[in-house]
């Protein structure tokens, strides 16, 4: 019998209609209609790299339903559509009534001959990253519009208001944006917005605490205003949380994701730096600065009608030094052009001086025309521009600065601009210098001699408001500004799939959510799966070498940084190259050329512990625990300058580190406009290193569980010295490398490794389940899938797999965590049990022992068996195959196929138990191949004590030898579908409505999860609703009991319904001309009309444990029939054997 392919497509049902809540359409498919499905491992583990994770083909014939979706699109003078070609279109291929694949629908056009709509149905993945696409990260912070998806809104959740409060907010967890919410990761225990202690040009972090007027240790404002070696709080860049940035790209692009690990407290607390890619030494991102201006710029602008002698400029009345106090201003005997209205100019002798309104940064230009007199000679000058404090005589540092050939010029163009800081209500005044490189001593330039500014100006000089990205107390920091503006999202993506080995896999029961696990926690964590009876053996199964999976070289590694330490490192230790990098040779002389690499966008974050002096190596004992990044870097002679820097990444635990000593801080405060310099003192900060550490550094053992974001660990001796490692010289394990590769690497890369390709007989409930983290039994060894190729729904033939053998690997997998690298032997005779598959475990002493954990058991695909006579531990068997034969029914004909598919390896069985079967009996039955089960047997209470002695087993009592039996257990699991007319629906198994019946002695749990669109009729037409049904029966004698809520109790995952509503009726009962009981799967549907039509699709699990062994052998044998079933009377009674 065919299989049932149906197609579900969304779009909205109005040009206005919400985007986000598209209305479903059934689309007719042809009788020829086939389905051919491909997984790739290669999909999910490199998913930026594949163009989608399948394609599926269709042609949609001409019907009402099919001409109502695509609104008659083929008639090329409609121009308003509801169905746009160049929007995205979920659609939905289910098969018999489950969904198997989503995807968007794709129109390739139109065949109004043959009179069908050609369509491609692509996987959702592909549409992520096709979604992304080249956008850039800080796209990212923009909100769509509702209605129209092209237009794009600020998003106002990060946006916070800056003042020197912020900055200890961020640390713990108080920080809120500018509507009053705290941005705060709760879960994490850390603001989403960091403000780091990390190092700039302007800002080296140096303390010295016999220097009480200089950077950290410096506490007391500056006399005369000079900041030139204070460290001023607004050069602090803020970081942001990595979470926050991957979730903003989902979520625009349309996804969520279900991940343990991205969900987790440590990822939380991953941190990436801001204005990395600003050279300037401005290094708040700002949205929007305080406005300081309600008017023109203030300027003066000499003329010849106010000025009666040219002005000047030579070094005869400057000083040699320019920082020094004695400067020479700009002078003349009157100026034009008016201040602003709060501003003022003050005429001081010769001099003049501006008092700026309120503290701001200031750009300050100044424009002329020069003549350089050169009767005496020719010089190469240095000509610099600064405004000084005027009541201090204190000068700006560093000032705007061009270097000159002064050669006779005439009429020669200059323009100088420097950026300063001002404070309102204070003097300062503009002053120039001339500092001579060679030549001439005493060079002489005249203003506007023969040329004019401006018609009649002798020169120009504006002060304005600058437009940077420094910002005061008041202005709006918006974080996404801080990102570099070509970073794509695409790549940041690709750099953490990469850094944690991450698998993305798209959910089958949500198509718009992704499931995302770092490959060591997804890989093999599923079913182990029994497939030997699904072998095709009239074709060829071929056993290969992993020679074309491997690389020549492994060499990962962060993006190469020139700030202060990475470069250090790179001059100074070459052999390093780039911190932290990992790389191995391949010694497989048959191993694919070529290099498996990394594509980073991160680089390494290294920190040091605060100097007494930048670049000395000299630390002063009260900041033994601080230790910090710098963003700068240094030129050949060892001064600090920007350059740009790739982003960073870090660990912060969420509780700031408390200091010995007091770090000082200047803040320019603001009150009735006038600005104030105060000093901000902190006594403790944020820990942010590439390490997994506490607030008082490293309190666990390293080599086991503190977490690194270097792939590899070299010695770091500079960090070693600090009290933070309180001592530890050891490595930390758990490097990129080690903990999220090594197991993957060594899966392929290990002399064990093996490629299986055969041909296997897959039903379509293999490839509805399918996923690539269960282990698939074949072959007497554990194998996980790497392709599946080219399946047909319709078709009776076997498909081609490729596996990949999963070898058990010492040091490599779970063992370490759980089993802490223990080797192992099975022990194949003589063991306590005389259990020919027994795990024994080295006992550190020289010998082995039985004893071991039910995580460490679970390691190596174990059967544990549980005991409490010793230290609470238990035993664990290696599973063996059954061979029961060819078992497979690919046309649904087999009616009395108990074992669906396959027969799972039961628990061994040692041979004092006296049980009743080897767990294949079947507890509940069906007629209907198209599901998925599971049986085991699991041992009971079957004695009193295990006798402990000397680390072994001796003796063994039973409480009751009567009671020596097996609790059969078994797990079925099943697709459920029907389409519901007016008020009341029956789930149906499958096309065929397949029935099941429950056997005697035994309870049955029932979970149902079921999702149902409106697809017709006026009543909530295009909502949905998805719930869960539990109950359970007890089958016992002739007597059924319904555990708890009668027809079963109900939750709602998730419902948008307004009117309609839900009720189950879950029975097991006679259905008259039947002649037993069977179970019974409706659900009625409240204030429906007659033309409520509802599509219901969904999954069963049934899970039933036989209670017969509980109670013994207290009924006489019953007879059963030769696959173990009871055989039933017509009235339901049971024949006794005799």
């Amino acid at each position: 019998m065919k299989n049932s392919i149906q197609i579900i497509a969304y779009r909205r049902a109005s040009v206005t209609g919400n985007i986000y809540h598209p209305k479903p359409y059934q689309l007719d498919t042809t009788e020829a209609t086939n389905v051919s499905i491909n997984y790739n491992f290669e999909d999910i583990k490199n998913p930026e790299t594949r163009k989608t994770d399948f394609s599926q083909s269709f042609k949609l014939p001409f019907t009402n339903n099919n001409n109502t979706f695509f609104e008659n699109w083929y008639h090329v003078n409609i121009s308003t559509l509801n169905y746009r070609q160049n929007e995205e279109v979920e659609a939905q291929i289910l098969i018999n009534g489950a969904t198997v694949l989503t995807g968007n629908l794709k129109l390739l056009g139109v065949y109004t001959k043959g009179g069908y709509y050609d369509i491609t149905i692509l996987g959702k993945i592909a549409s992520l990253f096709s979604s992304i696409g080249n956008k850039k990260v800080r796209k990212a912070f923009q909100v769509p519009d509702t209605t129209d998806p092209n237009v794009f809104n600020p998003d106002t959740e990060l946006l916070h208001t800056w003042a020197n409060t912020v900055i200890e907010q961020s640390w713990n967890g108080t920080l809120q944006n500018q509507a009053g919410t705290t941005i705060n990761d709760t879960v994490g225990g850390v603001s989403k917005i960091l403000y780091p202690l990390i190092g700039s040009r302007p800002n080296p972090l140096n303390f010295d605490s016999n220097d009480s007027e200089n950077w950290l240790n410096a506490t007391a404002v500056p006399n005369g205003g000079d900041l030139s070696t204070r460290n001023m709080l607004v050069y602090l860049s803020p970081a942001l949380q990595l979470r926050t940035v991957l979730d903003l790209i989902f979520k625009r692009a349309g996804f969520t994701w279900s991940s343990t690990f991205l969900d987790s407290v440590y990822f939380r607390r991953i941190f990436m730096t801001l204005m990395d890619y600003d050279t300037t030494n401005l290094n708040i991102p700002v949205d929007n600065l305080l406005a300081l201006y309600s008017g023109d710029a203030f300027q003066i602008a000499p003329t010849t009608a106010t000025v009666t002698s040219t002005p000047y400029l030579t070094p005869n009345f400057s000083p040699t030094t320019f920082s020094d106090v004695g400067q020479t201003s700009l002078s003349a005997s009157s100026f034009t052009g008016n201040a602003l209205t709060t501003g003022t100019l003050v005429l001081y002798g010769n001099n003049m001086h501006y008092t700026p309104p309120e503290t701001g940064t200031y750009q300050i230009t100044f424009s002329t025309y020069f003549d350089h007199n050169a009767i005496s000679g020719n010089s190469n000058v240095d000509i610099l521009f600064s405004v000084r404090n005027f009541d201090s005589l204190v000068s700006f540092t560093p000032a705007a600065q061009t270097t000159i050939d002064l050669t006779g010029q005439t009429s020669e163009f200059l323009t100088l601009t420097t950026t300063v800081g001002m404070i309102g209500g204070q003097k300062y005044s503009p002053v120039m210098d001339i500092e001579v490189n060679s030549g001439y001593a005493l060079p002489v330039l005249q203003f506007g001699q023969t040329t004019k500014i401006n018609t009649d100006q002798y020169y120009n000089l504006q002060v304005l408001p600058a437009q940077t990205g420094v910002t005061f107390t008041g202005s709006t920091v918006n974080p996404s500004v801080g990102i570099d503006p070509e970073l794509r999202q695409a790549d940041l993506l690709r750099d953490i799939i990469q850094r944690f080995n991450l698998v993305i896999v798209t959910d089958k029961n949500d198509p718009i959510n992704l499931i995302i696990e770092p490959a060591k926690d997804y890989l093999g964590t599923g079913e182990s799966l029994h497939w030997e009876n699904k072998i095709d053996e009239n074709k060829e199964a071929i056993i290969k070498p992993t020679n074309d999976l491997q690389q020549a070289e492994i060499k990962f590694s962060d993006k190469k940084s020139s700030d202060f330490l990475n470069k250090l490192v790179s001059e100074e230790m070459p052999e390093y190259d780039i911190w932290g990098n990992y790389s191995e040779e391949n010694y497989n002389i048959f191993a694919a050329k070529g290099s498996l690499t990394n594509k980073p966008v991160f680089a390494p974050f290294i920190v040091n512990r605060v100097p007494r002096a930048t670049g000395s190596n000299d630390y002063d004992d009260l900041t033994h625990n601080l230790i910090v990044n710098t963003q700068a870097t240094y030129d050949d002679t060892g001064e600090l300058k920007e350059s740009k820097q790739p982003h960073k990444l870090f660990y912060y635990n969420g509780t700031p580190t408390n200091l010995d000593t007091t770090l000082n801080f200047i803040d320019i405060t603001v009150s009735g406009g006038v600005g104030t310099l105060t000093v901000i003192q902190y006594t403790s900060y944020p820990l942010c290193t590439a390490y997994e550490l506490s607030s008082t550094g490293l309190t666990v053992s390293p080599a086991i569980d503190t977490r690194s974001l270097f792939w590899s660990y070299p010695s770091n001796g500079w960090i070693n010295n600090s009290s933070l490692w309180n001592g530890v010289t050891a490595d930390i394990r758990n490097t990129l490398y080690e903990y999220y590769w090594k197991r993957y690497i060594k899966e392929i890369y290990s002399d064990d490794s093996r490629l299986l390709e055969l041909y296997l007989f897959l039903s379509p409930t293999d490839i509805i389940n399918f996923s690539f983290k269960n282990l698939i039994y074949l072959k007497q060894a554990y194998w996980r899938v790497l392709k599946i190729e080219n399946y047909q729904v319709n078709d009776n033939s076997s498909v081609k797999v490729t596996l990949l053998k999963s070898p058990d690997l010492n040091g490599t997998s779970c063992l370490s965590d759980s089993c802490n690298d223990t080797e192992y032997v099975i022990e194949t005779a003589g063991n306590i049990f005389a259990s020919d598959n027994m795990f024994y475990w080295d006992d550190g002493a020289g010998g082995f022992t039985a004893e071991t954990s039910e995580a460490c058991c679970d390691c190596v695909n174990g059967q544990y068996l549980n005991y409490t006579g010793g230290t609470g531990s238990g035993f664990c068997f290696q599973p063996t195959a059954i061979d029961t034969g060819p078992n497979y029914d690919n046309d649904n004909t087999n009616t009395n196929n108990n074992d669906n598919g396959f027969t799972p390896a039961p628990v061994p069985q040692p041979d004092f138990f006296s049980g009743t079967g080897n767990g294949n009996k079947s507890l509940h039955t069906d007629h209907f191949l198209d599901s998925v089960s599971k049986k085991s047997a699991t041992s009971s209470l079957l004695y009193g004590e295990l006798k402990y002695i000397l680390g072994g087993v001796t003796t063994i009592v039973a409480n009751n030898p009567t009671l020596r039996n097996v609790i059969n257990t078994q797990k079925t699991t099943y697709q459920l579908n029907c389409v519901s007319y007016k008020n009341e629906a029956e789930l149906s198994l499958g096309i065929n409505k397949s029935i099941i019946h429950f056997n005697n002695e035994t309870i049955n749990d029932i979970k149902i999860r079921i999702t149902g669109i409106v697809t017709e009729g006026s009543i909530d037409i295009g909502k949905t609703i998805c719930v869960e049904i539990n109950t359970a029966f007890k089958i016992q004698g002739l007597t059924i009991e319904q555990i708890g809520v009668a027809g079963g109790s109900s939750s709602s995952i998730y419902k948008n319904w307004s009117t309609l509503t839900l009720v189950p009726n879950v029975t097991y009962a006679l259905v008259v001309g039947e002649k037993r009981p069977r179970l019974l799967n409706k659900l009625t549907i409240g204030n429906s009309s007659t033309k409520t039509r509802i599509l219901w699709t969904g999954q069963m699990d049934i899970t039933t444990t036989s209670i017969r062994s509980h109670l013994g052998d207290l009924r006489p044998n019953r007879a059963i029939y030769q696959n173990a079933e009871d055989i039933a009377f017509e009235d339901g009674a049971l024949m006794i054997w005799n």
